[in-house]
């Protein structure tokens, strides 16, 4: 994320938290505990700051990454070919919470 002092300071810049902001220049910052990071407090602190902006927060309820609310995350470990190949045996969907095992039992149970 990048955040921007928009204040004035007669030195040019600003320091919070171990981070060295220039006036008016964007500054790319990782979230951590690192040096050179910026901790959660730091961060929540500096976007409620009227002086400061901070571009590329994610919104809490951005659960895909693609910056609006909402949204989910592709299944991993096959799980989409084996609710097809499940279907296409079964000849109807399979519950959305069984996990990859539940879904090949059963897969292999319908084969028998």
């Amino acid at each position: 994320m990048k955040i921007t002092f928009n204040g004035q300071n007669a030195s040019g810049y600003v320091s919070y938290g171990g981070v060295t902001f220039p006036c008016g220049e964007a500054v790319s910052v990782k979230a951590g505990d690192e040096p050179g990071e910026l901790s959660q407090s730091w961060l929540d602190r500096l976007s409620n700051h009227p002086e400061f902006t901070v571009s590329g927060k994610r919104d809490p309820l951005d659960h895909d990454g693609d910056g609006k609310k909402g949204g989910s995350v592709a299944p991993a470990d096959g799980l989409a070919e084996l609710r097809a190949e499940y279907a296409e045996k079964v000849g109807k969907r399979p519950f959305a919470g069984w996990s990859a095992e539940e879904l090949q039992r059963r897969i292999a149970a319908a084969e028998e």
